[in-house]
């Protein structure tokens, strides 16, 4: 399923695939437009799940009624989309090295505010569609400078290439 820049919360469940139906899935944009829900809705309707709820908010400003509730939080965060100048050439003319630093902040913010949604020994996924360290590997290490309580399980950087577009995550646990 495919929804766009979204941090995704979802509860644990073994074989959450296999399972999805069986639970509840919410979805916090940062800084959307109500109009975009339209499209995460027809989304969900079309691939038939039955236990999503979308919901449109800054994910910039913490829920409190959220605090801890999730298992796995997945922050699928804004950022240049320099891993996909393949289908989107245009980006290359209309990214400049502010907008880096600007959007690299904006994903530090999330993340601070994200952090505070996983239960204790839940799991932090941070995802970009980008390339730069600066809103990959260097903002997942200062959030780990600020956020003890969390450790980084995986990352990988994948380029592009002919099958793919290029991204980043990082699997960062919350321990207990």
């Amino acid at each position: 399923l495919q929804v766009g820049k979204v941090p995704i919360v979802v509860p644990r469940k073994k074989d959450f695939n296999e399972h999805v139906n069986d639970h509840q899935v919410e979805f916090s944009k940062a800084v959307a437009e109500r109009q975009k829900n339209i499209i995460v809705i027809e989304n969900i309707e079309r691939c038939g799940i039955k236990n999503i709820y979308p919901k449109v908010r800054d994910a910039r400003f913490f829920a409190e009624e959220d605090r801890g509730k999730y298992d796995t939080v997945i922050c699928d965060l804004p950022c240049s989309g320099l891993g996909i100048l393949k289908r989107k050439p245009e980006i290359r003319y209309r990214i400049k090295g502010k907008d880096i630093l600007e959007l690299s902040k904006l994903q530090g913010e999330i993340l601070s505010v994200a952090k505070n949604y996983v239960k204790t020994g839940g799991k932090l996924v941070y995802s970009t569609c980008t390339l730069t360290k600066d809103e990959n590997e260097n903002n997942v290490r200062r959030f780990l400078e600020n956020a003890a309580e969390f450790e980084i399980e995986k990352e990988e950087l994948i380029f592009p290439d002919g099958d793919h577009d290029g991204f980043y995550y990082a699997v960062i646990r919350k321990l207990p």
